[in-house]
């Protein structure tokens, strides 16, 4: 008995395999731990790709926002480039709770997010992507999922919006689908410090000069595309611009509509009353009766220039050539804008038309909106006494004049005084003045689907203000974390 008891206390005392038991306790700690850290890493590197998914997603809706696609097509786009970033059929992430891709309305200036609705047009896409055991794909773990800690879904949210730009507004500056190129016929063109100046295609500035006189609103989607003195100041941008032959098109149609009511032609009337005094229209047999401010007044070319006086408030529907044209005996296709000295001035007037526009020495255009869908060129000549826009170049607002043309464009530099706004289909031409120098272009804006040349002597200054909701906005994407409210 006495040797029993002993032996179980030598036993006791024996610490020759404690290291073993103690080596793999260690060994079995560090493997947890190296397991821990992979999970963690797998979660992390999941997390990463979830938000880096989740931009390039909201990125790829917005852009097709941009080109005028629909939202559910601006939907689409975001899930295809979902699905290639995690490997799997877009077809399968349309139906997974985990997925969340939807086009909103975004209203930068609050900075809030709301669902879509009859007044409501899509500018935004917000992607929300969660991914655990339980979703579309699982992530690899070991130890967290023992513990339940990987049903806490790796997630990534984003929203990309098309909004307008800050950096520039519609009503000052050049910009073009195709080149700009100024001064290259060795004029004196110079724009200055406030005035952007951008490019889709390729920007030739004057090759002498101060380098700094150039200004710093300079902007391509890519540097190498520019050459010529202030290319050092470039900034890559990829300004998003509108249609400019679509939109004048869409915009005559809607201000010659008389039932059509959109914000473009809202925002112009606004602030352009109709006259009182109706009795020029009356004169050459218009019906006057129960006119209101933005009614459409149709009239032939003709009898459009026999009028003393053109009303305000009013839409002068002229059309040429063309069925449904009201044609007269010693009728024109064109419209000649201050032929005598008695010429009226259009003055807070729309005036659209399918004729070619000859402006007279005598022609006065403040506050007016002129669209012309002429084929070939929308402004055919102007003399060397027209004036569009403020006279006393005070940048004053509501003397701005807007030219339109779903053709091609030449303007001396003595029309480009203040204040004047041109959208064109094709090409701007802003050339020289007849015995002109160092003219000052304040305030003006330019927007063509093709080209700009600048072979003139005009300063370009900027004048101050808002954007103008009549011209085309300028846009850019923009990619952020959405609003904390947004579902």
């Amino acid at each position: 008995m006495r040797g029993s008891a002993g032996k179980a206390r030598a036993f006791l005392r024996d610490e020759s395999g404690g290291a073993t038991v103690l080596a793999l306790i260690s060994l079995a700690a560090i493997a947890v731990c190296m397991l821990i850290v992979i999970d963690a890493t797998n979660l992390y590197r999941s997390q990463a790709i979830l938000r880096f998914t989740a931009d390039a997603a909201a990125h790829a809706g917005a852009s097709a926002l941009a080109r005028g696609e629909t939202a559910e097509a601006a939907e689409a786009a975001a899930l295809k480039i979902a699905a290639v970033n995690l490997s799997v059929d877009p077809e399968s992430l349309r139906t997974d709770p985990a997925i969340v891709v939807r086009s909103m309305s975004y209203d930068p200036d609050n900075g809030t997010l709301s669902d879509l609705d009859s007044g409501s047009s899509a500018n935004a896409v917000l992607v929300k992507l969660r991914q655990s055991r339980s979703g579309r794909i699982a992530i690899s773990s070991y130890v967290l999922a023992l513990l339940g800690l990987d049903s806490r879904t790796a997630g990534g949210s984003s929203m990309a919006t098309v909004t307008p730009t800050f950096r520039c507004s519609n009503t000052t500056g050049l910009f073009a689908h195709g080149p700009i190129k100024i001064g290259v016929s060795g004029s004196t063109a110079l724009p200055t410090d406030g005035i952007c100046v951008h490019s889709q295609q390729a920007l030739v500035l004057p090759m002498g000069g101060n380098p700094n006189s150039s200004v710093p609103s300079l902007s391509l989607p890519s540097r190498e595309a520019c050459r010529g003195a202030g290319c050092m100041g470039i900034t890559e941008v990829n300004l998003i611009m509108t249609d400019t032959a679509a939109y004048v098109a869409r915009l005559a149609a809607g201000f010659a509509d008389p039932r059509s009511s959109f914000v473009e032609k809202t925002a112009f009337f606004a602030t352009r009353p109709i006259a009182q005094d109706l009795e020029p229209l009356a004169e050459v047999g218009v019906d006057v009766r129960g006119l209101q401010t933005g009614d459409v007044v149709e009239l032939s070319a003709f009898r459009f220039r026999l009028l003393r006086a053109y009303p305000p408030g009013l839409v002068y529907l002229v059309l040429c050539q063309q069925p449904g044209a009201e044609v007269e005996t010693g009728g024109e296709d064109e419209i000649i804008v201050g032929e005598w000295a008695e010429s009226p001035p259009l003055r807070d007037i729309a005036l659209v038309t399918s004729c070619t526009i000859r402006l007279g020495d005598h022609t006065r255009i403040e506050g007016a909106l002129v669209i012309s869908t002429a084929d070939e060129t929308g402004l055919s000549a102007a003399e060397p006494g027209a004036r569009i826009g403020d006279p006393s170049g005070r940048c004053d607002a509501r003397l701005r004049s807007m030219v339109m043309t779903t053709g091609n464009l030449t303007l001396p530099s003595q029309l480009t005084m203040s204040n004047i706004a041109v959208v064109v289909g094709g090409d701007v031409d802003l050339g020289p003045a007849l015995g002109a120098s160092n003219s000052i272009a304040r305030g003006i804006s330019v927007q063509a689907g093709g080209e700009i040349r600048v072979d003139g002597s005009q300063i370009f200054q900027p004048c101050p203000g808002a954007t103008d909701k009549v011209l085309p906005p300028l846009r850019v994407i923009s990619v952020q974390l959405p609003p904390s409210t947004a579902g």
